[in-house]
């Protein structure tokens, strides 16, 4: 019998299985083909024979108890009148590739963001590292460097929209992939959270300084993000001109500020940089370096913003927007850090004691760090003009991070004084809104896909009939947004920790999905192969980080917890409601809802996949019935083969489809041979003749000969070796 998985009766006296005549009433006897992977690699393994060919013609057709779940029998079709216009196919795609981003305009999507984190990441790492923030900001942007290799890698052989998301949907199962959502999910809601809490911080600099008064943050950053909402809901999206102009401001705000700074310094008689140096660790050097590294991983946000619309950039832009961020965060968070260090006072709190300022956190560190530095004492604070303290500290032993979301806004005051400080505070809301409006078109494009995947509701789908937006979405993330932010009382810290959580947990799938894809996918063509090396440093440094922040406010876990879970139980809910609705159809519930329940499962299972054959391999073709049977929900699956010639249709197609139907009885098999050459316009025009989305079709890793880019197929599924 080969690798079939059976029952140990069907072992020891398999030929019960083929009696000629009917199986005593109840008995319901099952021949299925198990996942036979196990028998090698990539071709390179003798295929045993899989079934005896006389026995096959008489296996007993097992059709479930509940008659309501036998899908019928499959179908034979034949296709020879498909038009295919290559010609207009690929002035189509041309002319499309004529409006894709180039180097720059990528790069001031995705960069805005991940340039804008600064404002408010590197005060959050100096209130943990101290004066080694900066070289914690500048092991961050070498673990860029390493990450730089593995997205460009998974962007070359999967150029396709949804970062890990996607990678995991190709290598992995539906679940799996629907679980990296989840996370990235959560990070665009603390993404929006976060930078609409510094923009209204810098806001509040501003006023402060100029006019003498304060907004409630609160208040006034849940109603930016109600803003926001609106303009989604009225259509105003991301413009990459827009983007760009922002961009190119902003890194001319930063560029001022750290030549400004480093003129400064110069003129300075270097106290304030002595007396910053000189002050004592939090716990040790290495736990206020590590630490600092942790929570410093927040200030690559939007980094993975690249891979989510990859498809919307020119060929080989990819990585050079990876590089592009890569360099900015690598000059501008450390430098920036260092003139902090440089020219804003650490002072001490006012206790008999002396105590420095960071000794609050030290309490978290105990169980982790024992090497706590004994507090300075009798140490004055250096006088320097103009020069707000950054660091404050109230009667309860706590500290204000409004500050040091602000920090740069009160760098600028010190370097070059108050129009500077009012320019970075400007800049900050400006750019920082503009993160707000990405986490919203994000989110948007991301549940979209989900939704038409069905891993979540459909009516996510839906679209108010006079601007064309998905409201409920739009609506769902502010109210979500809000919720979170209310929760935790605008505390930004314990937002930034979830952020820093969630990105840090998709960052690692990332590594992941890069390592599954050279072992499951490794014939896939790709211009990027990062070493294996590369990629497990770099999944370490990200996993380390993510236990960092963990160690840094254990509470962190909690809040992520709640919110991640609730999303992931509707994602699981979504992927598993036959399943639920079968359960309930033999509880007794199904007593007197048995119609509606058969009614529902049959909408569900309605939607048809399609997977494209090769040959008549029968364990690719039995892998591929297994990965929709555990992935998706439907009852209807159509093997195509496309075929030249006649003669080159391989023999045992239609009898093995033939045996896979009577094996799988709740899936209806059908063949559908289709005459013309497997092309990218083939399966276009047959998604429209079958009615099938494209991204319910499937086919087997491609080999390194194969003509065409999986892009190319517009969203076609690699579900085999």
């Amino acid at each position: 019998v080969g690798p079939l998985f059976m029952s140990d009766r069907s072992r020891s006296d398999p030929a019960h299985l083929y009696q000629s005549s009917p199986p005593p009433r109840g008995y319901a006897p099952r021949l299925e083909l198990g996942d036979m992977s196990s028998l090698g690699g990539d071709g390179d393994r003798e295929k045993a024979p899989l079934i005896n060919e006389e026995v096959s013609h008489r296996v007993y057709d097992n059709r479930p108890t509940n008659t309501w779940e036998f899908a019928g029998f499959g179908s034979r079709t034949k296709i020879d009148d498909l038009v295919i216009n290559e010609s207009d196919f690929r002035q189509e795609q041309e002319a499309r590739k004529q409006h894709h981003l180039g180097q720059f305009l990528a790069t001031a999507i995705s960069g805005n963001d991940i340039t804008s984190s600064c404002l408010y990441t590197i005060g959050i790492c100096l209130l943990t590292a101290g004066k080694w923030g900066p070289l914690s900001l500048a092991i961050v942007a070498f673990v860029l460097i390493l990450y730089q290799r593995v997205y460009s890698e998974v962007g070359s052989a999967i150029p396709m929209n949804g970062g890990a998301y996607n990678v995991l949907l190709n290598t992995t199962t539906k679940y799996t992939a629907s679980v990296a959502a989840a996370l990235t999910i959560l990070s665009y809601i603390a993404t929006a959270v976060t930078s609409a809490d510094s923009a209204m911080q810098y806001l509040n600099y501003l006023l402060s300084e100029h006019a003498n008064t304060e907004v409630s943050t609160l208040w006034a950053t849940i109603v930016l993000l109600a803003v926001f909402a609106m303009l989604n809901m009225i259509g105003i999206g991301e413009s990459a001109i827009v983007a760009f102009i922002i961009f190119a401001i902003h890194i001319c705000v930063l560029s001022i500020l750290t030549v400004t700074g480093f003129v400064s310094l110069f003129r300075s008689d270097y106290s304030t940089l002595i007396w910053n140096w000189n002050s004592v660790p939090f716990r040790s050097t290495g736990a206020d370096i590590f630490l600092g590294f942790s929570v410093a991983m927040l200030g690559v946000s939007g980094y993975e913003s690249s891979s989510n619309y990859i498809e919307e950039q020119k060929p080989g832009v990819f990585p050079k927007t990876l590089r592009n961020m890569a360099v900015l965060v690598g000059i501008f968070n450390p430098l920036l850090a260092f003139l902090c260090v440089a020219l804003v006072p650490f002072p001490t709190v006012g206790a008999p004691q002396g105590a420095p300022m960071m000794a609050p956190i030290a309490a978290n560190m105990t169980a982790f760090m024992n090497n706590v530095t004994a507090p300075i004492s009798n140490v004055t604070a250096p006088t320097v003009a103009s020069a707000p303290y950054f660091y404050t500290h109230n009667m309860t032993g706590t500290m204000d991070t409004a500050q040091g979301q602000r920090i740069l806004a009160m760098l600028g005051s010190a370097a070059g004084g108050d129009w500077l400080g009012w320019l970075v505070s400007v800049d900050a809301i400006i750019v920082l809104s503009g993160s707000v409006l990405t986490a919203y078109v994000g989110v948007t494009g991301l549940v979209r896909r989900m939704s038409l995947d069905r891993c979540l509701p459909q009516f996510l789908l839906q679209e108010n009939p006079w601007r064309h937006t998905n409201h409920w979405i739009i609506i769902g993330f502010f109210l979500i947004c809000t919720s979170l932010y209310e929760a935790v009382q605008g505390d930004v810290r314990t937002i930034g920790g979830v952020y820093t959580v969630a990105f840090l947990s998709v960052l690692s799938l990332f590594a992941i999905g890069n390592l599954l894809l050279k072992y499951k996918r490794s014939k896939l063509p790709r211009d990027v192969r990062a070493p294996v090396i590369v990629v497990v440093v770099g999944g370490s440094m990200v996993f380390s980080a993510l236990i960092g922040n963990i160690i840094i406010d254990s509470s962190v876990v909690m809040w992520f917890a709640i919110y991640f879970s609730v999303t992931l139980f509707v994602v699981t809910v979504m992927l598993t409601r036959t399943r639920i609705l079968r359960w309930l159809d033999k509880s007794i519930i199904g007593r007197c809802c048995a119609t509606w329940i058969h009614r529902q499962v049959a909408e569900i299972n309605r939607q048809e996949m399609v997977f494209f054959a090769k040959d008549d391999d029968l364990e690719v073709l039995n892998k591929a019935v297994l990965y929709v049977r555990d992935n998706e929900l439907t009852n209807v699956f159509r093997i195509v083969h496309v075929y030249e010639s006649e003669d080159r249709i391989p023999s045992k197609l239609e009898e093995y489809i033939d045996l896979l139907d009577k094996m799988y009885p709740k899936l209806k098999i059908d063949l559908t041979l289709v005459k013309g050459v497997f092309t990218p316009a083939l399966v276009h025009e047959l998604a429209h003749r079958l009615d099938v989305p494209k991204n319910f079709m499937y086919l087997t890793c491609p080999s390194d000969s194969f003509p065409h880019k999986i892009a190319e197929f517009g969203g076609v599924r690699v579900i085999t070796h």
